[in-house]
């Protein structure tokens, strides 16, 4: 399984990007190691780069930027085509004018130029990560393997880590997340992550286990019916609810999906935008064992974390970490990074496919769930991430 997410490369990048490394290199150790690990990071087999140039235009680049000299020699090394030359790409020109429309692929690459004003805002509203030289640089968390992504304040508020949150399209993989209090667990972590201006129609799919009557039993057609019935019901509530936060809270489209799952179905905690895979292997509410309080209920600061932990009694001010990840820069310093999101994205597919139940805005006042997931799979934005390597 490979990724088919690209680093979209503007021509005079890497030169702007040498010049900007060499002018702030001896302002600070951060932004040295950042360039260090960016390198690294392209330089790995599996990552894709395309530039908007023709061949002339990048070996003469060639001869003038020392990354590129790095990038082809890694890749006659492997003997793996990964660069890609395409002058005026519609991945670029798409931000510069309404005349081309992106297509679900070019929402999910990464690009690198040095942005014009109007070039940024687009790239907000459309969700997708576009770093200059200088944020690229300056971004500490692009390259971390870990990290508060967000906690739970005094106040029962969730507040969420400074980076780069651009997206279109989001997973929420936990079986638990609606049997919890909405207000103060899913809702919030919605607020935070959805973008606050888009364009676009947002893709909102939502993985969990429905609350039942009844126990499934595979050897009885009673019992699947009967919970096949009390899953749509369970799940159709939840929809309806959650589908009018969103209205009141975002002024844009957002296409929410849930889908029903089993404890062998999701094995971790995720979240997974486009760029981002944020997993936790704890619940949003933790437990003090000792003597059995809620934490999150009681006004403590609490953030997730991505191991389960036996706590004591908590003070105000103990907090844990809950990990985020961005996967193509994390290949800089742990490879698994990359494999953790694809499989993740991987995980929730093999649901789908198992025909799940699922519930939107055209199967809401339907008795079953047709037979059309292959499709749904294929209009999903973030399923087009995914490539199964050949046997």
């Amino acid at each position: 399984m490979k990724s088919n997410q690209r680093f979209i490369i503007d021509t005079q990048f890497f030169k702007d990007l040498e010049d900007f490394t060499y002018e702030k290199s001896k302002n600070g150790f951060a932004q040295r190691t950042n360039y260090q690990l960016f390198i690294e990071a392209i330089l790995k087999p599996d990552i894709q780069i395309k530039f908007n140039c023709n061949e002339d235009v990048f070996y003469k680049l060639a001869e003038e930027s020392e990354i590129i000299s790095w990038l082809m020699e890694s890749e006659s090394e492997t003997e793996q085509t990964r660069i890609y030359l395409s002058p005026n790409s519609n991945e670029m020109i798409f931000l510069e004018s309404d005349e081309y429309a992106p297509n679900d692929l070019m929402l999910n690459h990464i690009y690198l130029k040095k942005f014009s004003e109007e070039e940024k805002r687009r790239c907000d509203l459309y969700g997708i990560l576009a770093l200059s030289p200088d944020n690229l640089m300056r971004s500490s968390s692009l390259f971390s393997n870990n990290g508060d992504a967000m906690k739970k304040d005094s106040n029962a508020k969730w507040s969420f880590k400074e980076y780069n949150k651009n997206c279109n399209a989001l997973i929420i993989a936990d079986l638990y997340i609606l049997t919890r209090n909405k207000k103060d667990n899913l809702y919030p972590i919605l607020d935070g992550l959805l973008p606050k201006q888009y364009t676009e129609d947002f893709q909102l799919t939502i993985f969990t286990k429905p609350v039942t009557n009844t126990r499934i039993n595979t050897w009885d057609s009673t019992s699947i019916y009967n919970y096949r019935k009390e899953a749509r019901e369970y799940l159709k509530e939840q929809w309806i609810e959650i589908n009018e936060w969103l209205n009141n809270n975002r002024d844009y489209s957002i296409s929410l999906v849930l889908f029903s799952c089993k404890n062998e179905d999701i094995h971790n905690r995720h979240i997974v935008t486009n760029y981002h895979l944020i997993d936790c292997g704890a619940g949003f509410d933790q437990v003090n064992k000792r003597d059995n309080s809620n934490l999150t209920r009681k006004g403590n600061v609490i953030t997730l974390r991505a191991s389960n932990q036996t706590f004591e009694k908590a003070t105000a001010t103990h907090t844990t970490t809950y990990n985020i990840y961005f996967p193509l820069f994390s290949l800089a310093r742990n490879e698994v990074i990359l494999k953790d999101y694809l499989n993740t994205i991987d995980e929730v597919k093999k649901v789908i496919e198992n025909k799940s139940i699922r519930v939107d805005k055209y199967t809401i006042n339907k008795k079953e769930t047709p037979q059309d997931d292959l499709n749904f799979i294929n209009t999903n934005r973030l399923f087009s991430i995914i490539t199964l390597k050949n046997p």
